[in-house]
């Protein structure tokens, strides 16, 4: 450090440390517009300014210094590098949320906001796959069900609209019927389960006596046409 006095018969004991106090100030202005952990750049600038002579505020010295040195202590050097450390990574975490959060914004919203913006993405992503596109259909519809927070058995009602009362009641008397006719006509399965096992020949037998009876009916009554038919024929001759 160098100084001069530039006023003569001046009343201050000690013009030396003036021109400390003065250089101090100086570097002191100068070091807190700066970051702490460029040393090296903050080091040039310091000797920069300083080394150029100047007054102190009262204008008593003129002061300036040369092969000036910076110097941090070391558990403040590590203190700083570990905060900067954080510092960095802090910024990093930062904006891998954001891009993870700008992802999920635009899958939920633009891609799977439906079945059909699904399938678009997926073509877009695959172009010509359109037979792989068909097939994924229900997987994209499953995807946009719960991307929505849907039920995923629902995914194929999103945009299907809701059955209309006439619908309903159509398939309510469709229904009806249909358990009408069920009741009115058995299956053959059913039936045949209730008939016991030895009553097949006891069905037999009544089949054959029935035959014989028809026999004997049908005989009688060609008999007795025969006979009115000859007795017809016996009285027209005797007139």
């Amino acid at each position: 450090m160098q100084w001069s006095t530039v006023l003569s018969g001046s009343r201050h004991a000690d013009l030396g440390a003036v021109a400390v106090d003065a250089l101090l100030e100086r570097a002191r202005a100068l070091t807190a517009r700066q970051q702490v952990t460029e040393e090296s750049l903050n080091q040039h600038r310091v000797a920069a300014l300083l080394g150029e002579p100047a007054l102190d505020e009262k204008g008593q010295v003129r002061s300036w210094a040369t092969e000036v040195r910076l110097r941090l202590p070391d558990a403040d050097q590590k203190h700083l590098q570990h905060l900067a450390a954080l510092h960095r990574r802090e910024q990093t975490t930062l904006l891998e949320r954001r891009m993870e959060q700008d992802k999920r914004a635009y899958l939920k919203e633009d891609v799977f906001a439906t079945p059909g913006s699904a399938a678009v993405w997926w073509l877009v992503n695959h172009p010509g796959e359109v037979e792989n596109a068909v097939g994924l259909l229900d997987t994209l519809s499953e995807l946009s069900a719960a991307a929505n927070d849907l039920p995923v058995q629902c995914a194929e009602a999103i945009d299907r609209p809701p059955p209309t009362r006439a619908e309903l009641a159509f398939s309510a008397a469709v229904d009806d019927l249909a358990q009408a006719d069920d009741a009115n006509h058995p299956t053959d399965e059913s039936q045949q389960g209730s008939v016991p096992r030895h009553a097949g020949a006891q069905q037999t037998r009544d089949r054959t006596r029935a035959g014989a009876a028809r026999t004997d009916l049908n005989g009688s009554a060609t008999k007795s046409a025969k006979d009115a038919q000859g007795e017809y024929r016996e009285q027209f001759y005797s007139e």
